[in-house]
């Protein structure tokens, strides 16, 4: 989950919380906000998106697809409470 009260969201959070990058070009388009990066100031430009846009997207049919195929279920998954 994101960090309470930040009204906006930045690319790395975004991919903590298992964005990739065509995912995010496609449900939210450009960046909201566009900074000079605090971190690295030679370096591209921070993006940050609104926490409602973000919200609204992950609650898709194409985020919910890619997120179910990214956390899939494997042989090595340890299934055994599902069976007892």
């Amino acid at each position: 989950m994101y960090k309470e009260g930040k009204g906006m969201i930045s690319i790395s959070d975004l991919r903590k919380n298992g964005w990739k990058d065509n995912l995010i070009k496609t449900l939210l388009g450009e960046p909201d906000l566009k900074f000079t990066n605090p971190y690295c100031p030679t370096g591209p430009k921070a993006r940050m998106y609104k926490r409602k846009s973000v919200e609204i997207a992950e609650k898709t049919v194409l985020f919910q697809n890619h997120r179910t195929r990214s956390n899939p279920i494997t042989e090595s998954s340890d299934l055994s409470d599902f069976f007892s």
